[in-house]
């Protein structure tokens, strides 16, 4: 590892445990993540400079003398912004590091065949009231990410084919340029299953397999507490598994999908969904064992799905019955891709802090312009 991949690692570790331990101090830092109490300093001086972390006096009840210092994660007052093109509505939300959505915002429209550039117009106007109001609440916004139903190249540039929007190779490039923020591109599902991961219902799984449901049929697959894309970046689209090889024609041009034979989950029947499920997570639990299937989008409401799916898969599952997969439902209901993506981005900022800029850095940048 070179001396600056080291530091970047050392501040990421300190971030890391004043989020999950709350505000300590320089020698508590220390003695927790096994560095010097120097070089703990000295990295505290960074991420103070950079807006991270601030300073607090702290209580020491009982003990004489002045009270120490204690260090604390600056985590409402950093924030990322999360972007969602959905079929039927654009919104915006920005989240700060503890995870709370400081600001939402939405616009209902039929984006179905609509010109992308018409689209991520629409997204700029909520966009920009989502990062006003959260900027009017002292968050700074460090970047944020754009989530899209559809497959996405692994680096986030381009949405290369979406069947229900019937966009083809979309690059939508002027929304960061716009905004003056990095917006990768990721699929709906993956961050729905990362917000879930991190603030929902995954928070204590290792593996789960998300399915949600609205216009369309999506899904993801975490493994040791990480996403799995694919070589690609269009690992588990089970909506396009095919259920019934005779059912209707999908918006991907096959026949049985079972985005197609499920549709909107609240115009099905609990059985219908819970039978079309089984078929495709069938094959699916038996190809990754996962602990948990994840229900979201709208099949979090339908009633009696979870037990219907769970005796479903008990029974068709090799060693279903003496170890199940468990279901659940999402926590986050229809905005985990909105806040997931947001999420990204913070997650970003926590393995590596020298993505945000130090004062210095921030006032040459301003000088410059």
């Amino acid at each position: 590892m070179e001396l600056g991949d080291l530091r970047r690692h050392h501040l990421s570790l300190v971030v890391e445990a004043l989020a999950a331990e709350g505000p300590r101090s320089r020698a508590e830092l220390a003695q927790g993540i096994g560095l010097t109490k120097a070089t703990v300093s000295a990295l505290v001086a960074d991420l103070v400079d950079r807006g991270l972390v601030a300073e607090r006096e702290a209580r020491r009840e009982g003990r004489m003398g002045r009270p120490g210092i204690d260090l604390e994660l600056r985590s409402a007052h950093i924030g990322a912004l999360g972007l969602e093109i959905r079929v039927d509505e654009v919104a915006a939300c920005v989240v700060d590091l503890a995870g709370t959505v400081r600001s939402l915002h939405r616009r209902s429209g039929d984006n179905r065949r609509a010109r992308p550039a018409t689209v991520v117009d629409r997204l700029l106007g909520v966009a920009r009231s989502a990062l006003d109001d959260a900027a009017a609440q002292d968050v700074r916004s460090i970047g944020g990410a754009l989530a899209v139903p559809g497959l996405v190249t692994t680096d986030g540039d381009a949405l290369v084919v979406s069947p229900n929007l019937d966009w083809h190779e979309v690059v939508p490039s002027s929304l960061g340029a716009e905004l003056g923020l990095e917006l990768p591109v990721e699929n709906e599902a993956n961050l729905a299953a990362l917000a879930e991961l991190r603030h929902g219902v995954g928070r204590d799984l290792a593996s789960f397999v998300l399915v949600s449901a609205g216009v369309g049929v999506g899904g993801a697959l975490v493994l040791d507490r990480s996403l799995v894309r694919g070589f690609h970046g269009f690992a588990c689209e089970v909506g396009h598994v095919v259920v019934d090889p005779s059912g209707p024609r999908c918006a991907c041009g096959a026949r049985g999908c079972l985005e197609a034979v499920v549709g909107r989950a609240a115009d099905a029947s609990p059985a219908v969904v819970a039978d079309a499920l089984g078929s495709a997570l069938r094959s699916v639990v038996h190809l990754v064992d996962p602990e948990a299937v994840v229900l979201g989008g709208r099949l979090a409401e339908v009633p009696g799905l979870v037990a219907a799916l769970a005796e479903r898969l008990a029974v068709d599952t090799l060693g279903g019955r003496t170890h199940p997969c468990e279901v659940r439902t999402s926590t986050l209901g229809l905005d985990a891709a909105l806040i997931g993506a947001a999420t990204a981005t913070l997650d970003d900022v926590v393995a590596d802090p020298t993505t945000i800029p130090t004062a210095e850095t921030s006032a040459d940048d301003q000088q410059s312009a």
